[in-house]
């Protein structure tokens, strides 16, 4: 059903779009449901045991260990979360590791598929500041990782894995009253600025994947202020960002969830937010 600041990855093992959680209005509209996308429906899943109720919570699919995790988010009582969380497909199991990162809201994680770790880069502590730490999980433990150069911090930013390049890009997000626009990428030891000549306007909250049908990282719609809700489509090559036009488009909007289905070759976008209500469609890209 409708909400925003859900959490999504792409289940490789099992082959569904996963998304959990989010939030539908108020502090009683958190949510711990998990749903499935199957490339024709959604089906909730009903695990026994279960992650907390939360939004903004990080999540990226490990491929190296055939599952997704989750980390962090912040409850209904506004409390940061700092707890990992691994589903198989069917059910939840909490992990405890000897190392975590402190706790925070609105990460930013993607898996990079060459050096077999997810990466997790920023995030907030709600009511303290914004986080610019870089983390690494390896199936085990969380790493920090000490970088010569980094990005500044920020919440609510897009992660993905560039294939064809071997890098995790980084988007956007903000540092209230901060929005960025600006393209990082990570080699699996450092942070490095790229200044493409065009790209997205300033934004957070928006979706963000890479699609390996185009080859190229998309990022569509997103919150870039005071302003209105976007919904333009995006598309990064290694080198710079062109707009993507395309015949129809989701309305604008800002809260949503987006993975890439491989299976099915195209991007599943589902939920937000506009500026009167919590959405509940789902659209598809197509390449």
């Amino acid at each position: 059903d409708a909400r925003a600041y859900a959490s999504s990855a792409y289940d490789g093992l099992n082959r569904r779009v996963v998304v959990f959680g989010g939030n539908s209005g108020g502090f009683e509209g958190h949510r711990n449901d998990t749903w499935t996308w199957n490339g024709r429906s959604w089906h909730r899943a009903g695990p026994g045991t279960r992650p907390s109720e939360r939004l903004g919570a990080g999540m990226a699919f490990d491929a190296g260990r055939g599952h997704v995790l989750l980390f962090g988010g912040v409850s209904p009582q506004d409390t940061v979360l700092g707890d990992t969380w691994a589903w198989d497909g069917a059910t939840w199991t909490e992990l405890f590791p000897p190392t975590s990162p402190p706790a925070r809201a609105f990460p930013a994680m993607a898996y990079d598929n060459v050096r077999d770790e997810i990466v997790l880069f920023g995030g907030t502590a709600v009511f303290g500041p914004e986080f610019a730490d870089t983390w690494t999980w390896n199936g085990v433990t969380w790493v920090e990782r000490s970088t010569p150069t980094r990005p500044p911090a920020r919440q609510s930013a897009g992660m993905a894995f560039d294939a064809p390049r071997a890098e995790v890009v980084l988007f956007g997000g903000q540092n209230f009253p901060n929005y960025f626009s600006d393209t990082w990428v990570w080699d699996g030891a450092t942070w490095s600025e790229r200044f493409p000549p065009d790209h997205p306007g300033d934004r957070a909250n928006f979706g963000m994947d890479y699609d390996s049908g185009l080859g190229r990282v998309v990022v569509f719609g997103g919150n870039p202020g005071s302003q209105a809700f976007l919904n333009d489509t995006w598309m990064w090559n290694g080198a710079s960002w062109t707009r993507l036009r395309t015949a129809t488009s989701p309305p604008p909007r800002a809260g949503l969830v987006m993975s890439y289905d491989r299976t099915r070759g195209e991007m599943v976008m589902f939920g937000g937010t506009s500026s009167t209500e919590f959405l509940g469609d789902t659209w598809t890209l197509q390449g």
